[in-house]
């Protein structure tokens, strides 16, 4: 899935067949489905790809996403930024914290380690918020002003 470019961590179910399958599964000629996370399904009976589904919203945003970091922490959001992070930090930290890793760098969500991530697809602020807010189902979770906008 990746050879086509679509980052692992945007994958949340690989059905081949009808049946679960884990991302080293051998195909030969299977008739496969690949779904993205949804948050508001418990696929958990089901899944095959993670020990559990991460469903504790955390970020941790690269250098690319300063201004989107601001607006989530207004939004009372727990994210993570600075804009000195190297890639593996970035990595240890989302594992050690179980923080969804949230890029304009495909290249980050490729890496084999990661768990969780969304590749942020545009690069006006307006646009990234609706797309987290949306990607995640986010919207019950607003907190507004309830987190230290220093980041």
């Amino acid at each position: 899935m990746e050879a086509v470019g679509v980052p692992h961590t945007e994958i949340d179910l690989i059905l081949a067949n009808g049946i679960s399958a884990k991302f080293d599964c051998c195909l030969q000629e299977d008739f496969v489905s690949v779904y993205p996370v949804v948050k508001s399904l418990d696929i958990s009976a089901l899944l095959k790809l993670r020990a559990k589904p991460l469903r504790k919203t955390r970020f941790i945003l690269d250098v690319h996403l300063g201004k989107l970091a601001g607006k989530l922490r207004m939004l009372g959001f727990d994210t993570l930024y600075r804009n000195n992070y190297s890639d593996p930090e970035i990595v240890y930290i989302s594992l050690k914290d179980r923080r969804i890793i949230l890029t304009r760098d495909r290249g980050i969500l490729m890496i084999k380690s990661v768990r969780h991530g969304y590749w942020i697809r545009s690069g006006r602020i307006d646009e990234q918020v609706a797309e987290v807010m949306n990607c995640f189902n986010l919207f019950s979770q607003i907190r507004a002003f309830h987190r230290c906008m220093n980041l």
